[in-house]
């Protein structure tokens, strides 16, 4: 009987020394109640107040929402670069719709279609260096360059 007591009282003397180092500003509610319970010596009391907040069920939960969240980012991931290739084959696509205008000497028809090239491709350099390109052989200074101030910019710069 004396040596399970002196179990007991060890554990409870390392559960003490464990709590006291425990941040009351870190943990929940509940929990803080039942460090509350336990330096009153009121153990089942403390154990009664953590099994009632059922903390194995709510992690199960967290668990499968993490899993459900990261499979819905893996989703949306790929949506993201399905697009993004979608976008980038459109641009190509405007560009030599663009071209064609030019070669069939409708340089009007392919001014609206860099125009609209050059807002949408705001950060890909060669697609605004094409439409700058387009924009002074058309003798229109003026639109190439904005699209000349984008292309010299110091790496990862807004301005």
């Amino acid at each position: 009987m004396q040596d399970q007591y002196d179990r007991q009282k060890q554990s409870l003397d390392e559960l003490a020394e464990k709590f006291a180092r425990v941040n009351f500003d870190d943990v929940s509610e509940v929990y803080r109640q039942a460090l509350e319970l336990f330096k009153e010596g009121k153990i089942d009391e403390a154990i009664a107040k953590l099994e009632e907040a059922d903390f194995l069920n709510r992690s199960e939960r967290h668990l499968m929402n993490r899993e459900r969240i990261e499979i819905a980012l893996d989703e949306l991931k790929k949506q993201k670069e399905e697009n993004e290739e979608g976008f980038k084959k459109d641009l190509e696509a405007m560009l030599r719709q663009a071209q064609l205008y030019i070669a069939n000497g409708e340089p009007a028809n392919a001014l609206e279609i860099y125009e609209i090239v050059m807002q949408v491709a705001e950060d890909n350099l060669v697609v605004l260096q094409t439409c700058a390109d387009f924009f002074v052989g058309q003798n229109r200074p003026e639109k190439a360059l904005p699209l000349f101030e984008k292309d010299h910019r110091p790496s990862g710069s807004r301005c």
